[in-house]
């Protein structure tokens, strides 16, 4: 026991590092400002869909709002059996194009995980070079464009990523969702800033085309259902280097979503999302992620044998919940600060308490790499 209890303390010290780091180059990055004297470039949106029918117009309607000078939005439509493309086509704006992979793709992949297929075509259709992606079911803030536009003002960026948001919370499983968002979202851009990048959203995230078709676009990750957004950004960044890379820090550059409806939608979702984990291309990363795992499971294992042994395992195991909410804090009141969300932080002792189990049991059923999303098995 008591090999365990020290290594759960280097696990803790080590924790407490990784959080500073963090807040340190969280703090590091700076607030994203447009640069009038830079002008526009012109940008191709590309979005690809399935089953948006409740949520697509509003995202069109919020790009048009923002009356960008010079860019196109090209829809592909990824066998969808609502009326998605039909209120796409309704648009009669010229700049507003639709393709379905029905047309395009055979019918075999109609039961197939088909998003880097459609952004792949999108961007061989699109007339510009900034490609910049949404998801259907987001709102774009009324200056988006303008800071991507403002970020490839600089010849050297190649990729971007950006902030996105949840618009509200009811309840603590809302707020919980939240917070998730909130620890990511300053991960990302920290990891970015301090030359690490392991995270990166599809759902806000631009790239030069030129630089998508130098690197095959997604040639041999093709065939890995999810990480349209990571995988591309590691290749980019194998290609041009960590400086090609930037994350666009500023609340006007942000796209907003509804939480998940239901917890088995968050759940598959999140499966969803830490499946691609065991392609990551990054070793770094992947043990980053693997000490990450280990240090939450650490938790339960002392849980565990508080209950059995019932010593002063339970105290112990008291101090480090203490320490690492303590740290956690020091994080998410800084992120959390920035978006003008601090009253998420009466949610942290329950939300530190559920988390520990989150994580354990999405890394297990990310790890087995099954899960449905969109009417899809995996």
């Amino acid at each position: 026991m008591l090999t365990f209890n020290v290594l759960f303390v280097l696990f803790s010290v080590a924790y407490a590092i990784f959080i500073l780091r963090y807040l340190y180059y969280w703090l590091d990055t700076k607030t994203s400002v447009i640069d009038k004297s830079q002008g526009t470039r012109p940008i191709s949106i590309v979005i690809a869909v399935r089953n948006e029918a409740i949520g697509i117009k509003a995202c069109i309607d919020s790009i048009l709002n923002q009356a960008y000078p010079e860019m196109e939005i090209i829809v592909i439509d990824d066998f969808s059996s609502d009326q998605t493309a039909e209120i796409v086509g309704s648009y009669t704006q010229t700049n507003i194009r639709c393709y379905r992979l029905e047309e395009i793709l055979s019918k075999d992949a109609k039961h197939s995980m088909n998003k880097k297929a459609a952004i792949e075509y999108g961007v061989h259709q699109a007339r510009y070079d900034i490609i910049v992606t949404i998801d259907g079911d987001c709102i774009a803030s009324e200056e988006w464009l303008l800071h991507f536009s403002n970020a490839f003002s600089d010849n050297k960026i190649m990729y971007a990523t950006g902030i996105v948001s949840i618009t509200q919370h009811k309840n603590f499983f809302e707020a919980f969702q939240q917070l998730d968002l909130l620890s990511l979202t300053g991960i990302t851009a920290a990891s970015i800033k301090m030359k690490s990048a392991y995270m990166s959203n599809g759902a806000n995230m631009a790239f030069r085309k030129s630089a998508f078709l130098d690197i095959g676009g997604y040639t041999l990750i093709n065939k890995i259902p999810t990480g349209d957004d990571v995988f591309l950004m590691h290749k980019i960044i194998q290609r041009y280097g960590d400086d090609a890379c930037v994350f666009i820090k500023n609340e006007n550059a942000s796209v907003f979503t509804e939480a998940c409806y239901s917890i088995e939608t968050f759940i598959q979702q999140r499966i969803r999302w830490v499946s691609k984990s065991s392609s990551l291309l990054s070793k770094k990363v992947t043990i980053t992620l693997v000490f990450m795992y280990v240090y939450h499971s650490l938790f339960l294992v002392s849980a565990v044998c508080g209950m059995l042994v019932k010593d002063a395992t339970c105290y112990l195991l008291l101090a480090f919940f203490l320490w690492k909410i303590s740290f956690d804090l020091l994080f998410l009141n800084s992120v959390s600060s920035y978006f003008k969300k601090k009253q998420l932080l009466i949610w942290l002792p329950i939300f530190e308490i559920f988390y520990i189990f989150y994580v354990v049991m999405i890394g297990l059923l990310g790890w087995r790499g099954k899960y449905t999303w969109k009417n899809r098995s995996i």
